[in-house]
């Protein structure tokens, strides 16, 4: 996958940041990674084998590039730091935080691993329950996780999920909200502000 950074496609997807980027002193190796777009049927085959419904933002997101990865460093002090990192995983990455360790992965944590760390649920929060679905959005470089959550609906409304949200799960295996509105054309804003090594803000 080569580098495109002055696509108009990139450019409006990243909101103008990557020229925000070429335009800060001491920052270099700006690059941007070029992805071929998911097929309707793949995200139709995601959807059936999960049985939940992406959002319409993040289906139209994959709908125009599988995934998304920009990096960039900083020069200091006559070395380079690699400091910017921000990742969308692929459709095929966007994989179920479930109860069993996937082989090699020693460093996801399951359902259980996290259960133990979060000993009481709070309302509103994912349960970790087999019911309550969780997929990677991004693993953070291991400063954290970056998740669509759709957490199951109380007693009284089984028939559907909750609409999904995006929550940030810390070092510490401790949830944090990260956006309610998944629905809209929010998403791709939302995933491009954010950054890890350290999870600081771009601006």
């Amino acid at each position: 996958m080569g580098s495109n950074i002055e696509d108009p496609f990139y450019e409006n997807l990243t909101l103008g940041l990557v020229k925000v980027l070429e335009n800060t002193p001491g920052i270099c190796d700006v690059q941007l990674e070029n992805r071929l777009p998911c097929e309707q049927m793949q995200i139709s085959s995601w959807e059936q084998r999960h049985s939940c419904v992406l959002p319409n933002d993040m289906k139209q997101f994959y709908l125009s590039t599988d995934g998304f990865k920009l990096t960039w460093n900083y020069e200091y002090a006559g070395e380079i730091l690699s400091i910017g990192n921000m990742k969308i995983n692929s459709l095929a990455d966007l994989k179920r935080m479930g109860g069993i360790k996937a082989q090699g992965d020693t460093d996801c944590p399951t359902l259980f691993d996290i259960d133990m760390c979060n000993q009481k649920d709070e309302d509103g929060k994912p349960n970790f329950c087999l019911r309550c679905k969780i997929f990677e959005i991004d693993s953070c470089h291991g400063n954290g996780r970056i998740c669509l959550v759709y957490l199951e609906k109380n007693e009284h409304n089984l028939d559907k999920r909750e609409n999904p949200k995006i929550w940030l799960l810390d070092s510490r295996f401790v949830y944090k909200i990260f956006s309610n509105d998944v629905g809209t054309s929010r998403f791709t804003p939302m995933a491009i502000s954010f950054y890890h090594h350290g999870t600081h803000s771009v601006f």
